[in-house]
């Protein structure tokens, strides 16, 4: 029978960064070095994703708000809408965000 946290362990030996919590309710924690109580719950810890956006307000056109995620979606609007009928919202934000 294999170990309750077996997968955690082997990702653990390869390296990956592990994190733990008490209560299924409870923060996440980052362990150095875990030791894998059976009563704790343990998972890798998830990578940290971007997600960089700039709202702009389009006018007389079907989709008044669009969200630019880079420039590449920029420069594609700009083909196909008049970017002096509106106005930015934003400046560049942010949001960072675990990855499941």
């Amino acid at each position: 029978m294999k170990h309750k946290h077996y997968d955690v362990i082997i990702a653990h030996a390869n390296g990956e960064q592990i994190q733990y919590r008490l209560n299924p309710l409870g923060e996440w924690h980052d362990s150095v070095n875990p030791s894998f109580y059976p009563y704790y719950e343990y998972r890798v810890k998830p990578k940290i994703r971007t997600f960089e956006y700039r709202l702009y307000l389009t006018i007389g056109t079907n989709y008044p708000l669009c969200v630019f995620r880079h420039s590449k979606s920029l420069a594609y609007l700009e083909d196909r809408v008049n970017l002096k009928q509106g106005r930015w919202l934003t400046d560049w934000l942010t949001v960072e965000y675990e990855d499941v």
